[in-house]
């Protein structure tokens, strides 16, 4: 089995490295937005549980939340309107 994913398959989880490019920032501004709460948490992973991961699907939530296209969990939809609720 090939140790690389075709490119037309996107991981479901993704190392340190790929998520902070996935969200389009450097690995120090990505590390400092997840301690900031921007970004998700990571997964430990592996039989040790030293490898750790992010959820692309849970980045595209917090992405979501942080461009007001989506409410964040606890927040009324009301709470979060932009400029385009407006239109």
């Amino acid at each position: 089995m090939p140790d690389t994913l075709p490119t037309w398959l996107v991981p479901r989880f993704l190392s340190r490295e790929e998520a902070a490019a996935y969200v389009g920032v450097s690995i120090n501004t990505f590390d400092q937005e997840v301690s900031r709460g921007l970004w998700p948490r990571p997964l430990t992973r592996g039989l040790k549980g030293r490898r750790l991961t992010w959820d692309r699907m849970a980045l595209d939530a917090a992405a979501d939340v942080a461009s007001g296209l989506r409410a964040a969990s606890g927040q009324s939809r009301k709470a979060s309107r932009n400029t385009w609720d407006d239109l």
